[in-house]
């Protein structure tokens, strides 16, 4: 049996599809299991308790050869690298107090680095807190997701326009679609020796005009990128939804992606996945 997070997102969806795929028994810990009763109809043994609740946590770990993790950040946090250390904290010491085996962590692109990455810092001090959660511990440092453009498909349908804090529209980088995400973590909880690092992204890099190029194909009309001025980024953000904080710690975050300063370490090859940005975007319901 194996312990999922995120259940009801979409890389904890895809762990979770994968491991039941493969005949293999899942508990998840969900704070609403009203909002997971699908999952509970597929097979899922649903554990209701919030992801800071040591006790909730060490109880979905109890008696599982692995478990998939991962830090969230919380778009409207006013603090959201502290809320991501406390969530690991918690998660550590409940899988230390479960003696969980094996533990799979989304952490990030960029992961090895201490500054100028924005909400990736997180990633890079969840790992070390993480580092001695379970005797196998693996990190799955993901490229930038697919779906990071999914908020903007309303805008692209209505108004033909894709917003893009990214340079250079050419700029090819690496992404992968969340169901890759997914399916790795499942197959690393699975893998009789899984690494201790996983670098993953899609099968090939995209620029933001090929992700204009696959809104067009899904929306059937041309779409074209925008880049707003690097001073208006932080109120954009806030705009939508983001806390001050939390704002700034993306432009920063686009700031590294701009300058390279964003990238994999390369001590490990990097595995591709499967799903192209063209499928992920068709896959969206259409606005």
């Amino acid at each position: 049996m194996f312990a999922v997070l995120g259940l009801t997102g979409h890389t904890g969806a895809a762990v979770a599809s994968t491991l039941l795929a493969a005949n293999k028994k899942v508990r998840a810990l969900v704070r609403d299991k009203a909002k997971a009763a699908s999952w509970a109809e597929r097979g899922v043994a649903l554990v209701a308790g919030d992801v800071l609740d040591q006790k909730a946590l060490a109880s979905a770990f109890e008696g599982a050869e692995g478990a998939y993790t991962l830090t969230p950040p919380k778009l409207q946090s006013h603090d959201p690298i502290g809320e991501a250390i406390v969530l690991a904290t918690a998660i550590r010491a409940a899988a230390r107090a479960a003696k969980l085996p094996r533990l799979v962590h989304l952490s990030s692109v960029a992961a090895h680095l201490t500054h100028g990455t924005g909400p990736i810092r997180a990633a890079h001090i969840a790992e070390a807190i993480l580092a001695d959660a379970a005797p196998q511990v693996t990190f799955v440092r993901a490229a930038g997701f697919h779906e990071n453009w999914q908020p903007t498909f309303g805008l692209a349908a209505a108004q033909g326009i894709l917003p893009t804090f990214f340079k250079d529209l050419d700029a090819k980088k690496d992404m992968v679609a969340t169901a890759d995400i997914g399916r790795v973590a499942a197959e690393q909880l699975l893998a009789a020796k899984p690494p201790h690092i996983v670098e993953l992204a899609g099968p090939a890099t995209a620029s933001a005009k090929d992700a204009a190029a696959a809104m067009s194909s899904a929306l059937g009309k041309t779409i074209q990128p925008v880049q707003p001025p690097r001073e208006q980024w932080v109120g954009i953000l806030q705009g939508n939804g983001l806390s001050a904080e939390t704002a700034g710690l993306i432009a920063e975050m686009y700031d590294g992606w701009n300058s390279d300063h964003v990238r994999f370490e390369g001590k490990v090859p990097v595995t591709r996945g499967r799903v192209s940005l063209v499928e992920t975007v068709a896959s969206w319901p259409k606005p």
